[in-house]
């Protein structure tokens, strides 16, 4: 029962779009400071986890990036529906 997945500075470059789907009680994803670019995180990720926190930096593309990706809207609503509940 893993509900959080630390995998920051391992030089990581591609990502399982698959994999946090199937993990439904993974809520936080920390990948920052490996070589990922903003592709790795597809609608799929996004879109149909359960992941309310994703932290990103030092990979290969800014926030921004991250935040035009198709399906961040609703990353962005689970994202703010667990703060409000903290």
């Amino acid at each position: 029962m893993v509900s959080e997945l630390v995998a920051n500075q391992n030089q990581l470059s591609r990502l399982n779009s698959a994999a946090p789907t199937r993990c439904e009680r993974l809520r936080t994803l920390r990948v920052e400071e490996n070589c990922l670019g903003k592709e790795q995180f597809d609608r799929h990720i996004l879109e149909n986890s359960s992941i309310s926190l994703i932290t990103h930096a030092g990979n290969f593309f800014q926030d921004k990036d991250f935040q035009d990706l198709p399906g961040y809207s609703a990353y962005q609503e689970r994202y703010t529906a667990t703060r409000k509940k903290m």
